[in-house]
């Protein structure tokens, strides 16, 4: 279990950001379980931020405890291992006293075999922030349950990841919008390797079975 701390920011003047002061703050993890274990908070600490209405974005540094997110290796799906990713922690602020709010969190994901067309994206939501104190709002989600490698067959593979909340605002008239840090072209991935999938593997099995049946 990672530790967290939640910092306490001052009003931040967002560059372009009508709507007052809203952006992130303090690392970002994205959750992950290998093989059904425990919770693994891997650290996003690249690419740089690519923020939309937002006046901050996530820290890069690493925290000095806990993995980056890269390589999840080899997961042998004929030895019924498996990559799981249950959610996402992360700190978002807006101005209160402005009437700003975030109302929700949002982890967007695909995975995309090495030479296909990628697709769309599917996301883990947060409807409410898990804490909050003042202008800062913490957010994490662990019990997502998300099996990454359902389905897939032999190749290597990429996750791409971005971040999106919805925030709504009081100021003229009032309203609603949407900030995110990277976007479907520029965020975080991750990548896995995937052998061999399980009709392969009782295929090779049965043709085993096959020649020692022959030469008894």
């Amino acid at each position: 279990m990672k530790l967290k701390s939640l910092l306490v920011l001052g009003t931040v003047a967002a560059a372009g950001h009508v709507h007052g002061a809203v952006g992130y703050f303090g690392n970002f993890y994205v959750v992950t379980t290998l093989n059904g274990g425990a919770n693994s908070f891997k650290q996003v600490l690249s690419p740089a931020n690519s923020l939309t209405n937002a006046g901050g974005g996530f820290g890069l540094t690493s925290d000095g405890s806990n993995p980056a997110l890269g390589s999840f290796g080899t997961i042998d799906l004929g030895s019924a291992q498996s990559l799981g990713l249950n959610g996402f922690e992360m700190n978002t602020f807006s101005d209160v006293g402005s009437g700003d709010n975030i109302n929700s969190a949002a982890l967007y994901y695909r995975v995309t075999k090495v030479g296909d067309t990628p697709g769309s994206f599917s996301n883990i939501t947060m409807s409410s922030a898990t804490s909050a104190s003042g202008n800062n709002k913490f957010w994490q989600k662990t019990n997502a349950g998300v099996n990454l490698t359902t389905g897939l067959s032999n190749g290597n593979y990429t996750i791409d990841f971005y971040v999106q909340n919805n925030a709504s605002f009081t100021g003229g008239g009032g309203g609603t919008f949407v900030m995110n840090d990277w976007s479907p072209t520029s965020g975080p991935t991750a990548t896995f390797t995937v052998v061999p999938e399980p009709a392969a593997a009782v295929l090779g099995l049965l043709g085993t079975l096959l020649i020692l049946r022959r030469r008894k």
